[in-house]
């Protein structure tokens, strides 16, 4: 596993895609992936494609309890689909709901019990947009 996980700074998105993706198939056995992750969503200096950006939370997700580190993040992406600035895209308008979503889920699948994240969750229930009251139902599930 540690071979994925150096993969994960490459240059190449397509490399960092099938390097994610994987560790997120892994799942808590992919626990030292979690730092290298939250390093590479955190790293300013480096601007993810908006899909990668997409997998790295969702392989957070997948992880799950392990990757508990990352729910400040995914309560700031929740608020902010800027808090992980990625290249632009003309279709950026598309990505961030989605990214969005993508992070209610993971920090559902990490912990949807947690003083921070039950309040967000139920929160987003009551009043957030329909894709997001789905998500956070099925985060609360």
């Amino acid at each position: 596993m540690s071979e994925l996980v150096e993969l994960v700074p490459n240059p190449d998105g397509e490399v960092v895609w099938h390097a994610v993706v994987t560790l997120g198939e892994i799942g808590p056995d992919a626990a030292p992936a979690v730092s290298v992750l939250l390093a590479a969503l955190t790293d300013g200096s480096r601007r993810l494609d908006v899909e990668n950006r997409e997998r790295m939370v969702e392989a957070l997700g997948k992880i799950g309890a392990p990757a508990e580190a990352a729910i400040p993040l995914l309560l700031r992406i929740i608020q902010d689909p800027q808090a992980v600035p990625a290249q632009k895209s003309p279709q950026e308008e598309i990505w961030e709901p989605r990214l969005q979503i993508t992070a209610i889920t993971s920090a559902g699948q990490i912990d949807n019990g947690s003083p921070e994240v039950l309040p967000m969750l139920r929160l987003l229930v009551a009043s957030g947009p329909n894709g997001f009251r789905l998500s956070a139902v099925k985060a609360l599930a």
